[in-house]
């Protein structure tokens, strides 16, 4: 952040600011399991919700802004739908890139 009358940076702010939101966190432990996977040559897995009306194919899903290789997915039976109307798919990826 930078004061707006002398153009310098306010260093009394925490790091941890409106701008570092829950959603920076989850991405560093998201991008943590995905490329530890990779590194230790190992599958890893994925959920999605995706509505009950779209036909997933292997092609739907991609982890996160990453490619990989679908090894398989399958609709999880418990719980299998929520409240919106999605369906809750897990997805097993390898081969991160």
């Amino acid at each position: 952040m930078l004061d707006g009358r002398t153009d310098k940076p306010v260093i009394q702010y925490p790091k941890a600011h409106n701008w570092k939101t829950s959603l920076h966190s989850f991405e560093h432990a998201l991008f943590g399991y995905m490329t530890a996977s990779r590194m230790k040559d190992t599958e890893f897995d994925l959920y999605y919700a995706l509505p009950e009306w779209e036909k997933p194919s292997h092609r739907s899903f991609s982890p996160y802004m990453f490619f990989g290789n679908v090894v398989n997915y399958c609709r999880e039976m418990h719980p299998s739908f929520m409240p919106d109307g999605n369906h809750i798919y897990r997805v097993t990826f390898n081969g991160l890139h």
